[in-house]
């Protein structure tokens, strides 16, 4: 993969002195005692040393994080690999390193390589491993691996490397390592427990970049690459991180290379961001679509669609790895992803990293946040979306979703992605006579109803004091069909009716949009089932209930009296709808195309309408609640 001429590298000692030292191939081994210099630092012509840790606890990894190896060697992680020759001895232990806050993690799919240590000859390789889900590793060798002139059994030291088949962590060009001391003329047929040990404090940053790296894979489904198209010859996943450096953190599409500052490890998100960028550049064959705007990273701004996917989709690798739903900058200042909506002052649209963002998390969590989010997948269906169709922009990445067989429906995904901003023919679904609240409808905002019995049905709009909104129904999803509208002015409720007596059942698209003012609103689909019989029947209406309808039979000539009487000191309004069998346009119509109405103002205040119909019909009784809660009596006579 990487040749390893034999140069000088730069690590960071215990003391916090960078001492040069020489790595690479057979060059790098420690001293037979298993000394350090005196500042500290490593062995003469050796790696930075390891240091035991004296601690047993650890830090849990995420339950979402399930420990797999990246098949470095055969069988599970920890299993040994033969360098030449019999297999005889044994050696064990564990390697952490340590978070930020100080606290201990196991690191796991770490190389490690055992050596036999050779005065005349350099350092001799016996076996290679891999450490397991926790950190621990027990890896076979041949302990009378030494030839003349060396006499007796190996002298045996482990080397922790920062580097397997999948990604590598490097500082100054090569793999990062840490040797342990050397045990003389092992005994062969005996198994050498050299405890818990982890790496120089100054080198943890490090470790902590290849741990991070490992929780992305751990996050990717199952598969032999990052890249699920591959399945051999994967293209390694390159860090590059040192003590002192300014390089990033950014990705390399040129070098296909992760650059990290000195203290970017601190940041998982930072990292997995950047690491994120890295596989996506890997599954688009490095030929992500052109980003324009993307120079300077934006996460709240209008950018470009293509952009906007490439750093979304980064974000949301990152808040899927760690369960943190915020987008974190290079300066270390965070971004909520999770909490944001329509008129949080961010821009709008799926040209903006923070709704792409946004979006994708609202697809796979199940914490739902209202309105309009009510839709989790999990993060599967996602990467496969990515990974299988490559989408340049969201919008691609949404119609993909269909050729995929995943939810796109009003109900479901749709709905949580417009939450976040991202409009893709949303229609909220309106239930019967089940209101909803929703904030300011800026923009306007789009409903669908289903009528499916032959009775009066109506969509009334009920703004907030001071604000005038007002209804469209439209008889197409895509708007371009206009079938009626309600625009009082004030804070009147406005509603549209539908004569389901007349026109046919299916689905309705009711627009409500603002005129002047703000604040929540109730809006409800009323479909009409019962009928107002001669006599007195109750209407019993919930503490956001706007509207209800009652089919009554009218015959032409004979006069009829409509009483409303609310039981509950709530303001209403009746009103008295008819649809001409020689008009089809006035089978949907507004508040103003009313026979009759009754809108006597003030809490409590009765309403009563007389009518004399000229054509025998069902006619439609609508009661409207202005204000308040409660139960009616409507009463015809």
């Amino acid at each position: 993969m990487h040749s390893r001429c034999t140069r000088a590298i730069r690590a960071v000692t215990a003391a916090g002195v960078v001492a040069t030292i020489l790595a690479g191939g057979n060059a790098a081994f420690a001293k037979p005692d298993g000394g350090a210099a005196s500042d500290g630092s490593a062995s003469d012509g050796g790696a930075a040393r390891a240091v035991t840790v004296t601690t047993t606890e650890r830090a849990v990894r995420p339950r979402w994080l399930q420990p797999r190896a990246v098949g470095d060697t055969p069988g599970a992680a920890g299993a040994g690999q033969r360098a030449a020759g019999a297999c005889d001895t044994r050696v064990t232990g564990n390697w952490s390193y340590r978070d930020a806050a100080g606290a201990r993690h196991n690191a796991m799919n770490v190389k490690v390589e055992v050596w036999d240590y050779d005065v005349y000859s350099g350092a001799d390789l016996l076996a290679v491993g891999l450490t397991d889900g926790v950190g621990n590793y027990n890896i076979c060798f041949d302990a009378n691996a030494d030839t003349a002139p060396e006499t007796g059994t190996a002298d045996v030291f482990v080397r922790f490397v920062t580097e397997n088949r999948l990604w590598m962590v490097r500082l100054n060009g090569i793999p990062m390592f840490s040797d342990s001391t050397t045990a003389m003329d092992v005994v062969p047929g005996t198994t050498r427990n050299l405890g818990a040990l982890g790496p120089y404090p100054e080198l943890d940053r490090g470790w902590r970049a290849f741990d991070q790296v490992n929780d992305a894979w751990l996050f990717v489904p199952m598969g032999g690459c990052f890249d699920p198209k591959e399945t051999t010859n994967c293209r390694q996943l390159v860090v590059d991180w040192g003590p002192v450096s300014t390089a990033g953190p950014r990705y390399s599409g040129f070098e296909n290379v992760v650059y990290l500052s000195a203290t970017d490890p601190d940041r998982p998100l930072v990292v997995l961001h950047e690491v994120a960028h890295a596989i996506v550049d890997d599954v688009y064959q490095d030929a992500f679509p052109p980003a324009a705007n993307c120079s300077v990273r934006q996460v709240t701004a209008g950018t470009s669609p293509a952009c906007a996917l490439w750093e979304g989709v980064a974000d949301w690798f990152a808040s899927s790895v760690t369960g943190d739903p915020r987008a974190q900058l290079a300066d270390g200042t965070t971004v909520d992803l999770e909490h944001q909506t329509w008129g949080n002052s961010w821009a709008d649209g799926e040209g903006v990293e923070g709704r792409v963002a946004g979006a994708l998390i609202d697809l796979t969590d199940t914490v739902f946040e209202g309105p309009w989010d009510r839709y989790g997948e999990g993060v599967t269906n996602i990467w496969t979306t990515v990974t299988r169709r490559m989408p340049a922009s969201f919008g691609a990445l949404w119609s993909a979703r269909s050729l995929d067989g995943f939810n796109v429906t009003y109900a479901g995904a749709m709905a949580s992605v417009y939450q976040n901003t991202i409009d893709v023919g949303f229609r909220d679904p309106l239930t019967d006579y089940q209101p909803l609240s929703r904030p300011t409808p800026n923009p306007p905002h789009n409903y669908v109803a289903l009528t499916n019995t032959p009775y009066w049905s109506v969509v009334a709009v009920r703004p907030p004091s001071g604000a005038d909104y007002d209804l469209q129904m439209w008889a197409d999803r895509a708007q371009t069909a206009l079938l009626a509208n309600s625009a009082y002015g004030g804070s009147t409720v406005d509603f549209v009716a539908v004569d389901t007596n007349r026109r046919p059942t299916g689905a309705y698209f009711p627009r409500i949009y603002r005129y002047s003012g703000s604040g929540p609103y109730q809006v409800e689909f009323a479909q009409g089932a019962q009928q107002l019989p001669v006599g007195t029947v109750n209407v019993a209406m919930g503490p956001q209930s706007v509207v209800a309808v009652r089919d009554t039979m009218l015959a032409a000539g004979t006069p009829a009296t409509i009483s409303l009487t609310p039981l509950n000191g709530q303001e209403c309004e009746l009103f008295l709808l008819f649809s001409d069998p020689t008009n089809p346009t006035s089978w949907v119509q507004g508040r103003s195309a009313a026979v009759a109405s009754s809108t006597t103002a003030g809490p409590g205040a009765f309403q009563q309408i007389t009518f004399t119909p000229t054509v025998t019909a069902w006619y439609g009784v609508v009661v409207v609640t202005k204000d308040g809660s409660g139960s009616y009596t409507l009463t015809r006579s």
